[in-house]
Formats: C-alpha cells, sequence, structure tokens
C-alpha cells in the first residue's frame, strides 16, 4: 500500500518561477512580462539565470532534502552560501530520474573540464526526459556549466540571492496564504478519497496510478507549478510530486484583473481544431499519435494543442508506465469554465 506524506516550502515555488520566467510559453504566461521581470536582474545575472533555459529543472531532490529552514525561499541563498560551490551543480542535477549514463558522462565532464564529442552526443539524446532531445545551443550550454563547475557554483549563488532580492522577496508574501491553504484543504480531502482519486484531483486531470509505483508519495502545494504538476522520484521508495494551487480567481501576474485560467480556457476554445480534437475525446481516450492521424496533421502540431488544451485543464491525461499519455476531455473543466465566466462577467 502506497503511503502518503506531506511537504511545503516556498523554495518549490523559487525554482519553479525561474524556469516558468525562462520558458513563459510552455507555462501561458505572457512572454513580455516574464522579460520585465527578468530584466529587474542585474544584467550578468540575468544573463546567467537565461543561460540555463531549456537544460536546468526544478531539482525536487534537492529541495526535498534541505534543512526544513531553507525550505523557506528568504532563507535558501544563506543555506548555498555555506556550501561548496564545486558540488552545487551535481546536487542539483542529480536527481533520481536522471538517467545513470547522463550522470556518468556529466561527471567526466568535469573532472577533465572538457566535453568530447562523444560525451555532447550522449547528452544531446539522453539528457531530457521523454522523446525530446537538446538542441546544439542547450547541450553547449549545459557543457560549459559542467566543464567549469566552480564558476557554475559561484554565479548561481549570486544570481539566487539577486533574484530573490529583485522579485521573489514580494513574491514570496503574496502567494505563502495560497500554499497554506491549498495544504489544509488536501490533507482534509485525503481523509475521504483514495489516493488515485486525490492526485487525480490536485493535479487537474492526470491519471498517475500507473506511472507512479513507490510505495512512498509526497505531496507539496506550489502556486506558480499551476496548472500543471512536476513530479519525480526523490529516493529509491519516495515519488514527490509539485501540485498547482493557484485559486482559479487568480492570475500569475500581479494585479492582474482576468483570471489565468479563464484566459487559458477561452484561448484554447477559441480554435477550430481544438474543438474538433475535444470531440474525438469526448467518444473515446487517445494518445497524440492516434488524434494526428484522425486529424490528419503533423504530431508536433497536435502536440502543442494538446498541451493548450491542457494549460487550460479542458483535458484529462493518462500516464502509462511506459511513457505513452493518453487524453480525454473532462467534461466537469468545461461546465466550470462556464461557471467562472459568468461569474466573471457578473462582478462589479
Amino acid at each position: 500500500m502506497t503511503e502518503l506524506y506531506w511537504d511545503k516550502g516556498t523554495t518549490y515555488d523559487l525554482f519553479v518561477s525561474m524556469i516558468v520566467l525562462n520558458q513563459p510559453g510552455n507555462f501561458g504566461l505572457r512572454p513580455s512580462w516574464a522579460a520585465g521581470v527578468r530584466s529587474r536582474l542585474p544584467l550578468a545575472q540575468r544573463q546567467f539565470m537565461e543561460s540555463l533555459a531549456g537544460f536546468f529543472r526544478v531539482p525536487l531532490t534537492f529541495i526535498h532534502h534541505l534543512p526544513e529552514y531553507a525550505k523557506n525561499a528568504g532563507q535558501v541563498a544563506q543555506y548555498l552560501s555555506t556550501q561548496d560551490s564545486a558540488t552545487l551543480l551535481k546536487e542539483l542535477t542529480f536527481g533520481f530520474d536522471l538517467p545513470e549514463r547522463v550522470k556518468n558522462t556529466l561527471e567526466e565532464i568535469g573532472s577533465s573540464g572538457h566535453a568530447t564529442s562523444a560525451q555532447r552526443a550522449v547528452l544531446q539524446k539522453n539528457y531530457a526526459f521523454g522523446d525530446q532531445t537538446l538542441s546544439e545551443d542547450v547541450t553547449s550550454r549545459l557543457v560549459r556549466a559542467w566543464e567549469d563547475r566552480q564558476a557554475f557554483g559561484d554565479a548561481f549563488k549570486i544570481m539566487l540571492h539577486s533574484f530573490y532580492e529583485h522579485f521573489f522577496a514580494e513574491e514570496e508574501i503574496r502567494i505563502q496564504p495560497a500554499i497554506e491553504s491549498a495544504l489544509q484543504n488536501a490533507m482534509k480531502i485525503a481523509k475521504i478519497v483514495s489516493l488515485p482519486d486525490l492526485l487525480e484531483d490536485l493535479s487537474h486531470g492526470v491519471s498517475l496510478e500507473k506511472a507512479i509505483r513507490k510505495p512512498k508519495v509526497i505531496l507539496a502545494p506550489s502556486f506558480w507549478t499551476s496548472p500543471l504538476i512536476i513530479y519525480g522520484s526523490v529516493s529509491n521508495d519516495e515519488t514527490l510530486m509539485l501540485f498547482g494551487c493557484r485559486p482559479e480567481d487568480q492570475s500569475i501576474i500581479p494585479g492582474e484583473v482576468v483570471p489565468d485560467h479563464l484566459l487559458a480556457v477561452l484561448k484554447a476554445l477559441a480554435d477550430p481544431t481544438r474543438l474538433q480534437m475535444l470531440r474525438y475525446l469526448n467518444a473515446e481516450p487517445l494518445s497524440a499519435s492516434a488524434l494526428a492521424r484522425k486529424l490528419r496533421l503533423r504530431p508536433p502540431t497536435v502536440t502543442h494543442h494538446l498541451q493548450l488544451l491542457r494549460l487550460a485543464g479542458l483535458v484529462q491525461i493518462s500516464l502509462e508506465p511506459e511513457g505513452e499519455k493518453k487524453y480525454t476531455l473532462r467534461e466537469e473543466a468545461v461546465a466550470a469554465a462556464q461557471t467562472i465566466l459568468q461569474k466573471y462577467i457578473n462582478e462589479n
């Protein structure tokens, strides 16, 4: 039987927000606003932060095993200042889901201070999870980081402190109530529903029962993860999942009048191809490749449309053990979207 545990800390959101701001299009965030936030950092720190795009992931294992005080974003920079810069990149990168071949290759590059063409090829093919591979540019930036781990560690510490000082210190105050409220609410729900149902509810439509096979599951709320989830192994027998906890009537952009969720739904529905996809998915669960055949579209095009539907919470995803994803329509999400729209229109 799978055991359920809980974790929390704004340090999760500190790292998630850096990734979202670096790749806003993948998360439905307005690129111009994200660029504006990045521009608050001094030039050197901004350029370093932007150099992480494409290969730096949320270091779930690293954050989960931090001392409790350092899970508070205001304290993690101080904690890092006491750590060895030369080992920091490994601590941030070597999660339990990173393939051993990749770990060995990165260690070899770090030891020699130089990457061979064969090592670059290994990283390009195997570093990214899923079906994606790293581009030449992303591979080069990853390699440069490992060729001088000391310089990377020193620069990362300065950047993280600057990012917190110029943006996240204020953001932490804004998101803290939502994180606390979501954690308490999730713990209440966990007492009355099964774990698979709880995971599907917190993930807004992702069925993880077949994908998560560890004996322990750790759940932690994250404001910036919404409406997606981030999960991975943090030990041999533990899986950690960050579940989005941003209220549907709030926007990720402070002061924004129209809620993110409402905009995402309207954008997703305002396209004939996506509407046709929803009709197919209402009839039966389908993989992206099956949808591509039905629609006579290229798989990358279908994947793009499915990402927008997922950001809007309009599709349910079943993650199979072999990695295949199957999608179905979330009828309750369509009804909820109508309610949110009506509520917004009627507000004075």
